[in-house]
């Protein structure tokens, strides 16, 4: 899967007292390669199932786009000419500073906002 993969993926590590850590993550995929977003990003989360041996969860964005977003929908095709603030604005959500920052960054050896490359 790892070839429609685009090269940014954006993570961010939150932690909550009724789900301990978790994770967003922002995954950019090539539209020459993939067009089905919901179907990588449920592969994703069943690997996500299988790497924590069925104690994690996940939530697919894209499961419900239309009703989930409505005109805040960022889960798209985007061109280089395009609009993108409602990219910009669930960027900004999943950059937000949040009182669980401390706590996450405690429990997972500081680092709690990356990218790959």
């Amino acid at each position: 899967m790892s070839t429609f993969l685009a090269r940014i993926n954006i993570w961010k590590i939150e932690y909550g007292s009724d789900k301990g850590i978790y994770y967003h993550l922002m995954l950019f995929f090539n539209g020459n390669r993939a067009q089905k977003d919901y179907y990588y990003a449920d592969e994703l989360g069943k690997l996500w199932l299988d790497i924590t041996n069925d104690l994690g969860a996940y939530f697919n964005c894209s499961a419900d786009k239309g009703n989930c977003y409505g005109d805040r929908n960022c889960l798209q095709v985007t061109h280089r000419d395009d609009n993108r603030s409602n990219l910009y604005n669930a960027a900004s959500y999943l950059t937000k500073r949040d009182f669980s920052e401390d706590c996450a960054g405690e429990l997972s050896s500081g680092k709690v906002f990356g990218k790959s490359c």
